[in-house]
């Protein structure tokens, strides 16, 4: 029987993707409105822009994220011949950082299954490729998860 269980924390034990697709869509309305580009495009230009980011070295921090949307936003100033509103990009790195001060829920169950793997002495490993400080930040702050804090957070390559 396995005694040790690793998991992924996003879209796995807690929601994730609801609040990245909640601040991409206030980005996109935002930048839609700011240029009368459709949402659609500026949409398409995050995601293009954002995946060829975290092909970069030191791709997986918090500052990635944010600063796609920053970069997009400067890029339609650019396209459209406009120089760079500077206080649009800040706006946009805020929406896209907005993301990581979401309280992230558990799915449904997670607290009995992690509950009974430890007391079945289960060692439990938390393994990410992203921030470890974010990740921290998404399981600290309630108080019903302190039995998380048993947990061990790996970042591959350093175990």
């Amino acid at each position: 029987m396995y005694k040790n269980l690793i998991f992924d924390m996003d879209d796995t034990l807690m929601l994730c993707g609801v609040y990245y697709m909640k601040v991409r869509n206030e980005f996109k309305t935002f930048q839609s409105e700011r240029t009368g580009v459709p949402a659609e495009i500026v949409d398409k230009m995050l995601s293009d822009f954002d995946l060829q980011c975290t092909k970069l070295p030191n791709a997986f921090n918090r500052e990635r994220y944010p600063r796609s949307f920053a970069a997009v936003s400067a890029a339609l100033d650019i396209a459209q011949g406009h120089p760079i509103d500077v206080a649009a990009g800040r706006i946009s790195f805020d929406i896209g950082d907005s993301v990581f001060d979401a309280e992230y829920a558990l799915f449904p169950g997670v607290v009995h299954m992690l509950t009974e793997y430890l007391s079945a002495g289960k060692k439990l490993f938390l393994c990410t490729k992203g921030d470890v400080s974010i990740q921290w930040t998404k399981i600290k702050p309630k108080p019903q998860r302190s039995f998380i804090f048993s947990l061990e957070l790996q970042v591959p390559g350093s175990v």
